[in-house]
C-alpha cells in the first residue's frame, strides 16, 4: 500500500504487524531506514536523553533504528535551522524542548524560522518545571541571601544561562524579584552547570535533571523551583511563589515534524510515538525528574503550542521584557 514518503506506510505496517501480535520489522515496503532525532541540545542533557529514550523505544517497537544527532548552539536555533534543510519525508524530525519552539520567540527580534508555521507539532509530552540553582561559593545559601545581595549589589551577580528558556526565566525572575543581574551565555548545560559548581557564575536555572547529580553531592544549592507547588522528587526545595516571588513556569518535550510533511505521514508517526512517549522507560526518567506524564498529539499538540506563546507573548509584555538580540 502506496502513501507517500517511506514512513507513511508504517499505518499499514502497524495494521499487519498487530494482526500477527508483533510490531517489530520495518516500516513498510521502503525498508528497514532509519530515523533521525535532531535534538538541539548537548549530550548528555535532559532532552537528548528524553531523545534516546525515545529512540530506543520506537526501534524496539516498530525496528527501524533511530539516529540521535546532537546539533547544539545560539539556543537551539542551529537545531531548528538544521532540521528544516532535512527532506520533509519523515526521515528526519525535531526532538526538542520548548525552549526553541516557544520561548526563543520573545528573545530573538528576528528569530530565523517561525515555529508556529514552519514546524509541525507531532506529540508533545512530559511537562516539567526549573529550579533556581546558587554556587556554594556564596556565603548564603538561601533565596533571601541572594536577593538581598543581588539589591545590594545591582549587576555585581553573573547569571548563567544555555537555553532561551533559561535566559527568559532569568529576565523574569530579575523582574519580579526587583534585583539585576549580568546574564552571561553559555553553549551547552554542562558547561554551564560547571560554571555554577566552580563559581565562575553564582546562579542559574535549570531542568531538575540538570541540577540532580549536582544537588546530591551538594556542588550546588538549589533554593527554588518554578512549578506551583512543590515536586514530589524534591519535597525539600520550596517553590518561588511561597517565597513571595510572583513566578511559575512550565516546560514541555515534544517531537517536529518539518513543514512540508504530509498529512499521511503525520499520522503514521504520531501512531507510533504517541503510544512510545508512554513506554515503561520513558516513564521511569520523566516521572523520575519531576516531569508528568502529560500527553497530546497532532492537532492538540498544535493548539497546546499556539496557546502556551498567546500565554507568553501576554507575560513577557505585562512583565516590559522586548527582545533584544
Amino acid at each position: 500500500m502506496k502513501t507517500g514518503g517511506y514512513i507513511a506506510t508504517i499505518l499499514a505496517s502497524l495494521a499487519l504487524a498487530a494482526s500477527t501480535a508483533s510490531l517489530a520489522g520495518p516500516l513498510g515496503e521502503n525498508g528497514n531506514r532509519p530515523i533521525t532525532l535532531v535534538v538541539p541540545s548537548s549530550p548528555g542533557s535532559s532532552s537528548d536523553l528524553v531523545a534516546r529514550i525515545l529512540g530506543r523505544a520506537v526501534t524496539e517497537k516498530v525496528g527501524n533504528p533511530v539516529v540521535v544527532e546532537n546539533r547544539p548552539g545560539a539556543n537551539g536555533i542551529i537545531g531548528v535551522q538544521n532540521i528544516l534543510t532535512r527532506p520533509a519525508d519523515g526521515s528526519a524530525l525535531l526532538s526538542t524542548t520548548s525552549s526553541p519552539v516557544v520561548f526563543n520567540k520573545f528573545l530573538f527580534k528576528k528569530l530565523p524560522y517561525d515555529p508556529q508555521t514552519e514546524l509541525i507539532p507531532l506529540v508533545i509530552f512530559a511537562r516539567g518545571t526549573m529550579m533556581l540553582g546558587t554556587t556554594p561559593k556564596l556565603p548564603y545559601s538561601n533565596l533571601a541571601g541572594l536577593i538581598a545581595d543581588a539589591k545590594q549589589h545591582p549587576e555585581k551577580l553573573n547569571f548563567g544561562y544555555a537555553t532561551a528558556t533559561q535566559q527568559l526565566v532569568g529576565e523574569l525572575f530579575q523582574k519580579s524579584s526587583g534585583t539585576k543581574f549580568t546574564f552571561i551565555a553559555y553553549k551547552t548545560n554542562a558547561a554551564m552547570l560547571q560554571a555554577l559548581m566552580t563559581g565562575e557564575i553564582h546562579l542559574a536555572i535549570s531542568d531538575p535533571a540538570g541540577f540532580d547529580s549536582y544537588m546530591k553531592g551538594k556542588q550546588i544549592n538549589v533554593v527554588a523551583a518554578t512549578a506551583p507547588s512543590r515536586l514530589r522528587v524534591y519535597p525539600d526545595v520550596p517553590t518561588l511563589i511561597e517565597q513571595d516571588i510572583d513566578l511559575k513556569l512550565e516546560t514541555f518535550n515534544g517531537v517536529f515534524a518539518p513543514k512540508g510533511t504530509s498529512k499521511a505521514d503525520q499520522d503514521a508517526l504520531i501512531a507510533v510515538l504517541k503510544d512510545q512517549v508512554a513506554s515503561k522507560e520513558m516513564r521511569d526518567y520523566t516521572l523520575g525528574t519531576a516531569m508528568d506524564d502529560f500527553v497530546v498529539a497532532g492537532d492538540d499538540a498544535k493548539k497546546y503550542m499556539d496557546e502556551m506563546i498567546s500565554t507568553w507573548t501576554k507575560l513577557t509584555r505585562e512583565a516590559g521584557i522586548e527582545a533584544r538580540q
